[in-house]
């Protein structure tokens, strides 16, 4: 069954790349993104790496499991979050929970 090429490429595919990186980094922070990112290069320049291998590179620096993103881009759209948040004036504390 021939699929319009057309329909791979919406705005969806690009947000939801992007918002599961910037999910990665926040997780586990600057440095050890960075490092993954380096490690990702060194092992993966220049051939065409999956999902799979670009996740394995951030377990492996990081020795954390992030099996949980399989459910991220595996399933249709972007993902949601739940955001709430509090200030507390006394304190001048602002709370944002995700």
């Amino acid at each position: 069954r021939y699929r319009e090429i057309n329909n791979f490429y919406t705005a969806t595919v690009y947000e939801k790349g992007s918002e599961v990186v910037r999910m990665i980094r926040a997780i586990l922070g600057p440095e050890a993104f960075r490092a993954g990112m380096d490690l990702y290069f060194e092992r993966h320049d220049g051939e065409a790496a999956t999902i799979e291998d670009f996740l394995k590179v951030f377990e492996d620096v990081s020795g954390r499991d992030l099996a949980q993103f399989a459910l991220w881009y595996h399933q249709a759209g972007t993902p949601n979050l739940t955001v709430s948040s509090s200030y507390d004036a006394s304190a001048k504390a602002f709370t944002l929970e995700i």
